[in-house]
């Protein structure tokens, strides 16, 4: 899997990890959904709603997926579809993120959520793991 690994490649591996880990974490412990919700930066009183955790649990089930999918595609050399799925992620969640938590987290966490975001979404929509 690492034969053909350059530096560049860091950014959709660590993009890759951070969702398949990451939407593995509701799934263990009974806490797991709520400490998931606050660590996005929803407020307690949301991540405690029973409602909410397998709202949680569904979601990051899919993170999960596109993070294996990153994983396989990264694995299959297809440096092109991992740099694709990068760029339609970025560019859609650095709107999406800022929007969910606005009014909600801290100014400065949707600013630094959108901002993060984007430009993991500029490093694909460039190329970087492909080096176009």
């Amino acid at each position: 899997m690492f034969a053909d690994f350059r530096p560049r490649h860091i950014p959709a591996l660590f993009s890759a990890t951070a969702m398949f880990f990451g939407g593995l974490w509701p799934l263990f412990g009974a806490d797991g959904p709520r400490a998931t919700m606050i660590e996005y930066g929803l407020p307690q009183h949301i991540a405690e709603a029973p409602e909410a955790a397998p709202v949680m649990v569904a979601i990051s089930g899919r993170t999960t997926v596109i993070g294996a999918l990153m994983y396989l595609l990264y694995y299959r050399r297809r440096y092109d579809v991992v740099d694709t799925i990068m760029a339609v992620m970025g560019f859609y969640l650095a709107v999406l993120d800022p929007y969910a938590l606005y009014g909600l987290a801290s100014t400065s966490w949707c600013v630094f959520r959108g901002v993060s975001t984007f430009a993991f979404g500029l490093m694909g929509y460039y190329g970087l793991t492909a080096g176009r």
